[in-house]
């Protein structure tokens, strides 16, 4: 056990930037979403995501959490690297993003005001899943989450709240694994997803330009 969870949790690996790219044109293809707002990425480990993120996007703020400080320092590091040699070459929008790299805890950090949540739950125990889902509910209509292996548990306090609107097989540092993408929705209209899929319910817009 470490840090209240099992060793295995802690396992790394990583989203190649090809495979971010994929995933960000898919959100946008699937739910409207204009890759603005707040992302965050839950166990961020060396930040890479939450960097690539801020490549993509025209996010206003791209965050971290990671629990493990090892990690969080070398992705501090990378942030001071980012500051001084990645930003200055960057189109204003982009450069202007605020990089949050926290080191914490998911289950008690505050991400509701996400429009994108990103997080790597291959190894994620069920418990764990389950306090993901928690902090799903309190995220605003519109919102986007991906989670990678392991899907989110829809019921209980998800239920009538999220919907899956694509499952994808996407390459990651350790091979394919399968990619969940949930929308956010209101109250009873998590059985629209097939018209989420097909682009008809675009209010990613109502997270994203508050």
């Amino acid at each position: 056990v470490l840090h209240g969870q099992p060793v295995k949790t802690f396992y790394y690996g990583e989203a190649p930037f090809a495979t971010l790219e994929r995933l960000f044109a898919d959100v946008r293809r699937a739910t409207g979403h204009t890759l603005e707002g707040e992302f965050v990425d839950l166990g961020c480990g060396t930040g890479k995501v939450v960097f690539g993120a801020a490549l993509l996007g025209g996010f206003s703020r791209a965050s971290g959490v990671e629990l493990l400080p090892d990690l969080h320092a070398e992705s501090v590091g990378l942030r001071e690297v980012w500051d001084e040699k990645v930003a200055p070459l960057l189109e204003p929008r982009r450069a202007a993003t605020v990089i949050d790299l926290a080191c914490g805890d998911l289950t008690v950090e505050d991400w509701s005001q996400a429009s994108l949540v990103y997080v790597c739950s291959t190894m994620f125990t069920r418990e764990l899943m389950d306090a993901i889902a928690e902090g799903a509910a309190k995220l605003r209509p519109g919102a986007v989450l991906c989670t990678i292996t392991k899907p989110l548990p829809l019921g209980g306090c998800l239920a009538g709240k999220a919907t899956l609107v694509q499952e994808q097989k996407m390459r990651m540092s350790w091979g394919q694994t399968s990619v969940f993408m949930y929308l956010r929705v209101d109250q009873g209209e998590a059985e629209g997803g097939a018209a989420v899929a097909e682009g008809q319910q675009p209010r990613a817009s109502d997270v994203r330009n508050s």
